[in-house]
């Protein structure tokens, strides 16, 4: 049985905790060159003005074996409402995707958006301190994609939130 994004969205911590260990390392191919809704399922995320936002992915120079992503800041229109960028949006939290590997490697059914890794982020950057893993929840559903970010302080890493992505729309 697949649920909807918005059904996942809803799920409890136990039940997305579930799911992305069931999950699948999700096809770099499955993400190039598109941009996704994002949600972030913790209740606090809405007083902090991050619940909803939008990730994209491109290819990195040189190499076509993996990627790099970014974010944009998304209206706070609530889950049943369209997702639109922010007035005056631009990119930023840019991250690498790789495979996980020590001290990251507690998910290695998914990939790792490494945030420290991204020459695209200032070295004063806050966000440099997140590490996000990423499972595809469903073997034949390529659209939606189930996340889970810490953030990472030395060798210790803070469970942030859960997020939920599904495809917008393709980008150049």
């Amino acid at each position: 049985m697949q649920y909807s994004y918005e059904h996942v969205c809803s799920l409890p911590f136990s039940e997305l905790e579930t799911l992305l260990k069931q999950g699948i390392k999700p096809k770099i191919e499955n993400l190039i060159h598109h941009e996704f809704r994002g949600y972030n399922t913790p209740k606090p995320m809405e007083y902090l003005g991050i619940r909803k936002f939008i990730k994209g992915f491109f290819p990195h120079e040189g190499t076509g074996t993996w990627c790099e992503g970014y974010n944009i800041s998304a209206k706070q229109t609530g889950l049943d409402n369209v997702w639109e960028y922010k007035t005056l949006a631009k990119r930023f939290g840019y991250y690498h995707v790789v495979d996980p590997q020590s001290p990251d490697d507690k998910y290695l059914n998914s990939l790792l958006f490494n945030y420290a890794a991204s020459e695209n982020n200032p070295v004063y950057d806050p966000s440099r301190a997140i590490k996000d893993y990423l499972t595809q929840i469903y073997p034949d559903n390529h659209d939606i994609f189930l996340g889970k970010a810490y953030l990472a302080l030395g060798p210790l890493r803070i469970f942030v939130s859960y997020f939920i992505l599904e495809r917008l729309f393709k980008t150049n």
